[in-house]
Order: structure tokens, then sequence, then C-alpha cells
């Protein structure tokens, strides 16, 4: 079966500006997916909520994005056009799984815009990876019942509970506490799983870098949006704003492993300023992507603490970060800041550090 049948164009007529993305655009329907190419999606469904959700949102979005310039861009980018779900949600799912095993298969990089987070449990189950980690930005810890068939707010549940999709680490950034039930919190930390809520990560954003580092793939609810930066029925008064979210994106895009992202709308009560904001937020992830920088060499910093010798690996390229522990006799890294060596250096254990061996021992 083509994959691209059940895909429709973004019909544009739109006359961009000389040099802009819109100029340099590839073309829609590309005869095969290629390695390392960037492939953007939309979707337009209802799939595991109750809103409706129409295509005017990944029209204005679309033109948004084009409007803007690239900077030194050199993997190429393949507008795939939109996928509708149409009466028959089965053959919708059939065809969703399939483009993204396509674009696994062949190592590409997908963003998906539009659809709820449902989706990301299909884009999850699709990796191609022995052992799969994933991050979240969502207000909400998505722990409902998993016994109901996948939705926007047991999806997480699904992940967790099907050990055949080894799922190894799970992390959320955002949430805020009014919105969860307290036992959603306690689930994720017996499972030694991580989240960080939304005051701890605008007190220091670049606390996500490690965590979006050894990930595959990136989950962005936009109702952890705040009210003023991004109007939907999912927003609240409190939650990021744009600086922020578009500094995760870069993050994201700066990880070696991430290879897809999914910008989960839940409907389609959106203003043209929230467009904007979509096209600038998958701009600094391609822009990020466009400008990995490899860690080559590292230099090695030990720290004794206890009976431990704690070992840290710096890269003097990148300038990243990792923890090296021994696991029954092979070497692995740990993704860490440097704060976390500083911390250890006046004798506090780094978190992240516990967090493994809880998991393991």
């Amino acid at each position: 079966m083509n994959i691209f049948e059940f895909l429709e164009p973004n019909a544009d007529d739109f006359i961009y500006e000389e040099s802009s993305i819109g100029r340099g655009f590839v073309n829609f329907n590309p005869s095969e997916i290629q390695h390392g190419n960037i492939y953007i999606l939309g979707v337009q469904n209802h799939f595991g909520t109750e809103y409706e959700f129409s295509k005017s949102i990944l029209v204005e979005w679309w033109r948004s994005f084009k409007k803007l310039y690239p900077n030194n861009w050199k993997r190429p980018i393949w507008d795939l056009g939109v996928l509708i779900e149409g009466e028959d949600t089965s053959q919708f799912l059939y065809a969703f799984d399939e483009i993204v095993s396509s674009i696994q298969k062949n190592k590409g990089i997908l963003i998906l815009v539009g659809g709820t987070q449902a989706l990301s449990f299909h884009i999850f189950k699709g990796l191609e990876k022995k052992f799969k980690s994933v991050c979240s930005v969502d207000k909400k810890l998505d722990l409902e019942n998993p016994r109901e068939e996948v939705n926007a707010k047991n999806w997480v549940s699904h992940m967790i509970l099907k050990p055949e999709h080894r799922l190894l680490n799970y992390y959320n950034f955002g949430s805020q506490i009014p919105y969860n039930q307290i036992e959603n919190h306690d689930i994720l930390e017996q499972l030694n799983f991580q989240n960080i809520g939304l005051g701890k990560l605008i007190e220091n954003l670049k606390k996500v870098e490690p965590y979006l580092r050894d990930s595959h793939l990136l989950s962005v609810d936009m109702g952890a949006m705040s009210s003023a930066c991004f109007n939907s029925t999912q927003n609240t008064v409190n939650g990021l704003n744009a600086r922020e979210i578009c500094g995760m994106m870069r993050y994201a895009g700066l990880s070696m492993d991430l290879d897809a992202l999914h910008l989960s709308l839940a409907d389609d009560n959106i203003k043209p300023s929230n467009a904007e904001l979509l096209a600038e937020m998958v701009w600094y992830f391609i822009d990020a992507k466009n400008n990995m920088k490899k860690d080559g060499e590292v230099h090695r910093y030990r720290v004794q603490w206890e009976d431990e010798e704690l070992v840290f690996l710096k890269s003097n390229q990148s300038e990243r970060w990792w923890m090296e522990v021994q696991v029954d006799g092979t070497t692995q890294r740990i993704p860490c800041e440097e704060q976390d060596y500083r911390d250890c250096l006046k004798g506090e254990i780094p978190e992240k550090w516990s967090y493994f061996f809880k998991r393991f021992f």
C-alpha cells in the first residue's frame, strides 16, 4: 500500500518573500522516505478526545512557518501534507502507523502538528529502539484508567503498563499541582519516572536538556501553555510562556537521539497568534537539528563520595556533561548538568544518579 494515498496536500497560493522557507520548500509527497530528512505532517482528527478539530489551524500555522527564514539549514524538509481521520478511525490509525514506521525505519525525523496525545502513544509504539525514552510537556499527568482504549488522558498509562513496548525512561515537564491527583505523582515516583513541576521548570529551564538529550520522543500538549500565550479550551492562567517553550524546542532539537516531535492540539478554538507560536516552535527545533555539535573528546572529573568514586565527563566540543556508572561490568553514561558536578563536590549525591540505581537495584 502507498502510504501517501491517505495524505492531502497543503494547498497554498500565498506568494512568499525571496529567501523565505516558503520559497525554497521541498514539494509535497516524496517518492520515498530518505535517511535523515525532516518530515512535517499535519493531522486533522478528534481521535482520543471529545473535541472537534478543523483544518484551519493547520493552514494558518503552515503559512506562518513558511513566512520565516531558514538559518543555513542543510537537512531537506518535506511537507507530507495532512492526514484526515474521516469516518474510519481504524483506517486512519493504520495509515498513521505506516507513516511513522516508514520514517523511523529510514531514520528520518518526524514533526507532527495536530491531534491529541493519543497519537503520541502510536508514535511511541513505532520507535525503532531497543529501549525507549519519552519526554512530555503537560500540565496534567495522563495516567487515567489504562483499561480504556488509548486516549489523551491515559496514553502514559498505556506506555507504562505494556512491557512489550519497552519504555525505559519517562519524564514530564510543566505539571501543575491543582490539576493533578496526588496519587499520580506517587505512581511516577514509585516507578522511578520523573516529573519536573512548572515552578522548578521555570526557575531553570536548562534542567530539561539532559532528559531531552537521552530521549527519543517529545510530546507537547499545548494546554501546558499559559492562556496569555496560547488560547484554547485547555489552557489556564498559569503555564509556560512563548520564550520558555521555544527554548525547550531548541534543547530537543540538539538531541542526537530525539527524532520525533508531536505538538498536540485538542481543539481548533485558537487565535492567529497561536499559529505563529507553533511556527516558531518548529523553527527552533529544526534550526537546532541543523546545528547539532558532536561531543568529541571528553574530560574526566573524579569526585570521592563516601565509599564511591563518581566520575563526571564533560565534552570539550559541545560542553555537555555526563555521569559515568558501572552496571554488570559495563560502563554507561547518564546525561547531567554541570550543576550536578558542582553539587557533588559539596557532598550532595546527584538526583539523576539516585534515580538510575533505584530503577535497576
